[in-house]
This record gives C-alpha cells, structure tokens and sequence, in this order.
C-alpha cells in the first residue's frame, strides 16, 4: 500500500470538527449507536482471519441456494425472497438456514467493535442476529424481544444497554416482509423506546448502505416520524452513498451523512471518535462553553432572538434535582434574580406562551446546558409544554414568599372537573389474549394478518382513522359477520369490581365521566349496564347492520391514540377548566398521548405501556382490584 493511497482513504475520515460535534452528544449522554449488518462485518473469524461474516446481499444468496431459488427471481427484494420461502416451505426452515449463514460462534468482535465499547452511548440498537455488540460491551442481559423491555424498568445502573431490535439468532422475530409490515403493531414497546430515544437523543446509523432492507424498511420510517416530533439531527456512517443520496438523506430525513468508502475506515472513524471524547472530557467547562457556544450560533443576532421560556419545567428541572438558584447562577452565568423571575409563572393569563417569561435564545441555551433537562425549556418546542406533573410540582414546591406583584399559586389546581376513562382494559378485565377488533377479525373467518396490515397503514398515516373503518366494513361484510357474532362476543366482556360505585361516588361530587375509546358503543354499554347512566359521554366508534343481520357500516370517531389528547383540550374548554383539572385513567400504549394535553393521568393495570415514564403517567396503580381505587387520586 503506497503513501498516496493512505492519504486518499484518510481524507474519507470524520473531520476533528465532526468528531468533537458527536462527542459532545456523548458526553451529554445524548447519542445512541444504531448499529447495521457491516459492523458485523468487522468482525474477526477465529480459524480463517480473510473470512467474513456476509452481508444482506450474500446471506441471501447463501439462504436462496439452500431451497433452490435465486434473488434475481424477486428482483433483488430480499424480503420478498424470504417471504417466498416462509410460505413454500416454513418459518423454521428459513431460520435455520439464517442461523447456518451467520455462524457468531466462529467469530470474535473486531478492532472497530472494540473501539465503540470504549464509548458512553447513552443506548445501542442493532439490527444484527448476531451476539457480537453483547460480547464486545461485555453485556450479561440484552433486550430481544417485546417481553424483555421490562428490563428497562429496573433501576439505571441494572439495565441493559443493547437492544436487538429485530431479534437474535435464537428468536428473529423480524426477517420477512410480513415481520416488516406487521412491525409497529406488534412491536408497541419498542415502537415506544425508539419514539423516547429520539426525542431525547440523536441517532448515529453505523453499518448501513442504502440497500440495506433494514436501513430502508425500518430505519427511515422510523427517523421520518421522529422528524415531526424533534428538532435535532440525526447522523450516518453509511457505505458508499452517492452525493444526490446524501444531500436527499440531509433535505427530507434530516440525517447528516458521512460516507464510508473502504472497510478500514470504520475503525479509525471510531478511533477518531474516541480520541475526541477523551479531549471533551478533559477540557475545562468553561472553555467548553465558549466553545460550543461559538458553534451553537452563527451569529450575535441569532443568540439574541427572543423566545418564551416555560417557567413550569425550569423549575421542576432545577427544584427537583436540588439545585438552587445560586447554583444554577453560578453555572449558567444568568442572576439569581433573573432566574427567579423566568421561573414565574403567571397563572392570570390564559393557558398558552403568555403564561411565562421571554428570555433570549443565549439564556435558553445555557441553561440547558446547565440543568441537561432532556427537553427543550423553550416554548413550543415540544407537546410537553403543560404536562401535569410539571404543573402539580409547581404548585406544591412554589416558595410561597413572593413580590407582591407576582400572582400566587392556589388556584392551580383547586378540584378534578372531571374523570375521563379509557375502556378496554380499564374498565374491564384482561379476559382474552386478543383484543375485542381481533376477535371480531377471527369472528368473521379471518386471521390476524389483514387486521394487522390495516392498523399498520393507520400507525404510519397512509390511511385516515375513517378509511381504516371503511376497509375493515369490507373485510367484515365479505366475511359475513352479523348482529348475532357481534352479540357472542360482548356478552362475554366483563367489567372490573366497583365501576357502579365508582361513578356514583364520582356524580355525587358533582365530577363529570367520559369514556372515551377505540371499543364499540355497544359493547361499552352492555357492560357498563345500570352504571352508563352516570357517564355524561361515551365517544368510540360504532356499528349498524341491516335488516338481514350482516354489518352496514362502521362509524369511526376522532379520540384514539393521539385524538384522546384532543378529547380532553376541547372538555376543559367546553367545562371551562384547566386541563389538570381532569383526571384521565388509562392504561395502555393508545393512552400515553393524553399526557400531552395537561391532564392529569393515572395508569392502572399497566399493558403494553412505559408506566413509570412520568411525562407519560403520573400515578400508576400496578394491580387495580377495584376502580374505588382510582378514587384517591380524584
């Protein structure tokens, strides 16, 4: 290898600029590997130090031989390739030839695996099979499946930091384009980890070419939704993208990438990376905000713009962690005094930016930088804005000795309006292992697939909550599904201990009850029986059939999933409240956005949901035997 040649790959290197941007993300705690197929490809074969472990392309080669058939037949899709063997022959059978193709055993992890292990990601994700990544960080537990995010409820310092996000070689549960189009439905709590990581931190997509079936079915779905709900960038080692890919990745995905064009670059792009965060941890505070600083803003101008500062997370942020004033003064170079009056909260305005303080783009900043609350404290940024929790802190740690000219507190939260209750599952018991739409699915003759295809185009907005209706009424009445199968399946639904008493208990308070739900109208009032004459509306969606038995028409309703949110905005309004002021109890993943409103939430026989995230949930009550329960939270 001749010096003209070293010096050519070595300009094809991250720049010290690059290097420094991303280290600093780590040593904020605020960047996560997303590691592909060719890191994998670095790894070092114990017998035969030339061979490697193969690329999607060639373990897809190596898989279609073994059944006789050819790439070429599905023109290069390797998804559909495997698909075709799935149905043809069997899953096991494609599995087991996945596994012949990937044999870890006979490999150790490589330089560039040993290089990452010396970095404090705040998360690793991989799409690979293998158990290289777990063995280079010297991992015990690693999470693979949807049952094992429960590892994340344990306290930080127990919990694993690999996640296998389509599984390992002893469960792939994502391999076939079916896996793939099915995944977000059948994935909640990861779906859920991935949304939580990427509003808090940016990505770094390690071992990826545009190619990849992972990187083009997977990843830039998911980095296309967190677009819309985050600001900051995300970033991409990526082998050999053309420029017009690159500059697409930058304009539509908001990923930054850096092209990777020879094998050895991975490795000193890592150690580079290293180096960088060793210089950042090293350098004293102060120089390192002047630093960063002078790269955050481009100009005078743009640290001097002025926005709304939310005074409710500024001080939960700064109280909660027991940081005082003077503290945080000294670590922001921002006064005390100033700090105290971003801090205050003018509840004589109405609900929205008027409420808080304008503080410049440079004070913002560094408070950030000083608190790292995982949020933006500016305005607008997020839909986290009047969480209840940060709201209710306010209200019970404001120091009450004030200026007179500042508004007091007491009238934050006086009294719960009203209780808005999702069905399934809170009102009722966990009977079936399917919810009620997949048994009215297999009702009709069908199995799970077209239900899940459906929810899928729903989850990803290819489709209107509506048209998700009106193709399921296709579905259901070629399947001929009547009156009499609608009624098998609601008899059969029972409700938890005390909803009666509850909501009588609740009217007597003079509390308003909504249930608002992805369920049937008639299905919710059978259950609920003599005790729907306490509820003041029930919003799901409903059906009708015709005179001959056989389903007419599905009437959707808009307060699902995020729509719940919306539900309890427009009753605060409607109640003349402020949304903490509402009560809602739920408890699965379709719930976590009535968060967002304001309201105060409580999650209570917690499915498929992060209930200890307190931006999510306030309370949570683990094992609800009754719902006099929920009472003590009213």
């Amino acid at each position: 290898m001749n010096n003209r040649w070293q010096e050519d790959i070595y300009t094809m290197l991250i720049s010290d600029e690059y290097a420094e941007q991303l280290a600093r993300k780590l040593h904020e705690k605020r960047l996560i590997l997303f590691a592909g197929a060719g890191l994998s490809l670095q790894a070092v074969n114990t017998q035969s130090p030339s061979k490697k472990l193969p690329l999607w392309w060639s373990l897809a080669e190596d898989v279609s031989k073994k059944f006789s058939m050819s790439v070429d037949d599905f023109r290069g899709e390797i998804l559909d390739l495997f698909d075709a063997i799935s149905v043809s022959r069997s899953r096991r059978e494609l599995e087991d030839a996945v596994r012949e193709a990937i044999p870890d055993h006979e490999y150790n992890p490589g330089p560039a695996h040993i290089e990452l292990s010396k970095l404090p990601w705040k998360r690793i994700y991989t799409t690979n099979y293998d158990d290289l990544l777990k063995r280079a960080l010297g991992e015990k537990l690693s999470i693979t499946s949807e049952k094992s995010f429960e590892l994340l409820t344990r306290a930080p310092e127990e919990q694993p930091k690999l996640i296998h996000l389509h599984g390992d070689l002893s469960d792939m549960h994502t391999l076939t384009g079916e896996d793939y189009s099915n995944w977000k439905a059948r994935h909640p709590n990861a779906q859920n980890r991935f949304t939580v990581d990427g509003v808090e931190c940016s990505f770094l997509f390690v071992g990826y070419s545009n190619s990849d079936p992972h990187f083009r079915h997977q990843i830039l779905p998911l980095i296309k939704e967190l677009k819309s709900t985050r600001g900051h960038r995300n970033y991409s080692w990526m082998w050999q993208p053309t420029s017009a890919q690159s500059k697409l990745f930058s304009t539509r995905d908001m990923l930054d990438v850096h092209s990777i064009d020879d094998d050895g670059e991975w490795i000193k792009c890592f150690e580079t990376l290293v180096q960088a965060y060793e210089d950042v941890s090293k350098t004293p505070a102060d120089k390192k905000r002047q630093k960063r600083h002078s790269r955050l803003f481009t100009s005078g101008k743009e640290a001097n713009e002025w926005h709304y500062i939310n005074g409710y997370k500024l001080f939960y942020h700064r109280d909660y962690r027991s940081i005082s004033r003077e503290r945080l003064a000294g670590k922001s170079k921002i006064s005390v005094s100033r700090i105290r009056a971003l801090e205050t909260v003018d509840r004589r305005q109405d609900y929205g930016e008027k409420c808080f303080k304008r503080a410049s783009s440079f004070e913002i900043w560094n408070l950030e930088r000083a608190l790292r609350p995982q949020t933006s404290l500016e305005y607008g940024r997020g839909d986290d804005d009047f969480l209840a929790f940060y709201l209710d802190y306010y209200k019970n740690n404001w120091k009450k000795k004030r200026a007179k000219f500042a508004p007091q507190q007491a009238g934050l939260f006086n009294q719960t309006r009203a209780v808005v209750f999702d069905f399934g599952g809170t009102l009722t018991l966990p009977k079936y292992r399917r919810n009620t739409w997949e048994r009215i699915w297999q009702a009709a003759g069908y199995d799970l697939q077209p239900a899940h295809e459906l929810h899928h185009r729903f989850s990803t907005g290819k489709i209107t909550h509506q048209e998700w209706c009106d193709l399921t009424l296709e579905k259901l009445r070629a399947g001929g599904f009547t009156r009499s199968k609608f009624e098998e399946l609601y008899e059969d639904v029972e409700i938890v201990t005390g909803v009666e008493e509850t909501f009588k208990k609740l009217r007597e308070r003079n509390i308003e009850i909504h249930i608002v739900s992805g369920s049937l109208r008639d299905i919710i009032q059978n259950a609920l029986g003599a005790a729907s004459s306490y509820v003041d509306t029930i919003r799901s969606n409903d059906f009708a059939f015709d005179k001959n038995g056989l389903i007419e028409f599905i009437k959707g309703h808009p307060f699902d999933f995020e729509g719940k949110a919306h539900f309890i905005t427009k009753l605060s309004k409607e109640i003349g409240c402020h949304p903490i002021e509402v009560l809602f109890v739920g408890n699965s993943l379709n719930d976590e956005k009535a968060a967002t409103s304001g309201a105060r939430t409580l999650c209570v026989n917690p499915k498929h949901t992060h209930f200890y995230e307190e931006s999510m949930w306030n309370n949570t009550l683990r094992e609800m035997k009754d719902l006099n329960e929920v009472l003590k939270f009213v």
